[in-house]
């Protein structure tokens, strides 16, 4: 019988289905970037470095700073380092150094001052000398008095750190906090503007079907279908795989 006699019946289009990993390839859940290690930051590496009493790398001149060391044995009257010892001084700088925090250091040279009243004057009473600081390190659980040279001179601490400290502990006598740092950036993008983009992402990656495109051929009397998608975002552009179907039609004859 020739193909002229023979009338093809259309059956109806196979009903395409999405593949069993569409739940993975078109997931709700959007991926966002990895998180950065701050601890990693150029700026925090230099300054736990600069805490540590070690070698760092400046941030805004970018130049080598030093390393911390004991500073000399300067002659005194009281002879500090003579009292104290060399192998203790390097003690006290090393376990000084080895809190690498600022308000711990703070704390630390803050117990190791002693404010007392001026015992005689010789300016007159309107002078502005009200106190008088003793500086001591400890030695075998026992406070031995050094003067300010050779205590900034064993720590390794410029008297300007030391003077701050003083300023700010006032008559209170609690260590200073340091409070750098602690206000947020005014660049810093809110956390709320932040939670409202990505939910707003979230229902846009989530609304955006892919659009099945259906492509039919009749070979033989064998339908076959291929099935793919698109989108029209470049960015959640995917292929599927070609899923091809078979089905048998029903040819009758005229």
């Amino acid at each position: 019988m020739s193909s002229s006699n023979v009338d093809r019946v259309d059956s109806p289009a196979p009903v395409v289905t999405q593949p069993e990993t569409e739940g993975d390839i078109w997931s709700a859940e959007p991926q966002w970037k990895r998180t950065g290690d701050v601890s990693q930051w150029a700026k925090n590496v230099a300054k736990k470095r600069r805490y540590s009493g070690l070698e760092y790398i400046s941030v805004t001149k970018k130049v080598a700073v030093p390393a911390k060391v004991v500073g000399p044995a300067l002659p005194c009257s009281k002879k500090c380092y003579d009292r104290v010892g060399m192998d203790i001084v390097n003690n006290i700088f090393n376990e000084y150094w080895k809190m690498a925090s600022h308000n711990t250091q703070s704390s630390y040279i803050a117990k190791h001052i002693l404010s007392k009243e001026v015992n005689r004057r010789y300016s007159g009473p309107n002078s502005k000398r009200n106190v008088t600081y003793e500086y001591f390190v400890t030695v075998n659980k026992k406070d031995i008095v050094v003067c300010k040279t050779c205590f900034c001179n064993i720590h390794a601490i410029s008297k300007k750190r030391v003077e701050n400290v003083l300023s700010k502990v006032g008559s209170t006598g609690v260590a200073p906090v340091d409070q750098r740092g602690a206000s947020a950036s005014v660049n810093k993008t809110h956390d709320d503007v932040l939670q409202n983009v990505q939910d707003h992402d979230r229902v846009l990656h989530t609304i955006q079907e892919p659009r099945v495109v259906i492509v039919s051929t009749c070979h033989l009397g064998i339908v076959t279908v291929s099935a793919t998608t698109s989108t029209n975002t470049s960015a959640r552009r995917r292929t599927w795989d070609q899923t091809r179907l078979s089905a048998s039609t029903s040819i009758a004859r005229q």
